[in-house]
């Protein structure tokens, strides 16, 4: 009973976690891509086709509803502090429209590194996210890198392929 009843709860998890999206479209590239100004917390804006075309930029798509995005923002936390910001950026776009749900942003928020944007539904779309947490690594306008679901490991394995990037 009580393994049914964790079996029961890791699928609701998961599903909760797998919210779906429509893909984005096959044929779609960076120079007819839609251009997303993204409002940020404190009222800046983000032209992100022009950034991703700058230098790299890691996003890390996420839903203020998934308990697995939640345990992630110490990690990306941990990516803005190793991260210079010439290297490359680091978002986080929630589907969400506000923070009444993100408590647990506090630290992120105070990171000089990281960006958080809200409302980012048709940016996920466009990118074909339709799993969260979800992360990106874009450059030269393209996704080099996508790793989906939590793991602590992601950390390193963004590194690693910031490294490569150079």
């Amino acid at each position: 009973m009580k393994k049914l009843l964790i079996l029961t709860l890791a699928v609701l998890s998961f599903a909760a976690c797998n919210k779906a999206a429509k893909p984005a479209p096959e044929n779609q590239t960076a120079q007819n891509a839609q251009v997303y100004i993204l409002p940020g917390l404190k009222g800046d804006s983000y032209n992100f086709t022009k950034k991703i075309q700058e230098k790299p930029v890691v996003v890390a798509f996420m839903a203020g509803f998934c308990g697995w995005c939640k345990k992630m923002v110490p990690y990306v936390d941990e990516l803005a502090a190793k991260v210079p910001p010439a290297q490359a950026d680091i978002i986080i776009a929630f589907m969400d429209e506000d923070s009444s749900s993100l408590v647990d942003l506090e630290p992120v928020k105070e990171s000089k590194n990281v960006k958080i944007y809200y409302n980012a539904l048709d940016l996920m779309h466009e990118q074909g996210v339709n799993s969260f947490p979800n992360i990106i690594l874009f450059k030269d306008g393209k996704q080099v890198e996508t790793w989906r679901g939590y793991s602590p490991v992601h950390v390193d394995d963004i590194l690693d392929t910031l490294k490569d990037l150079k």
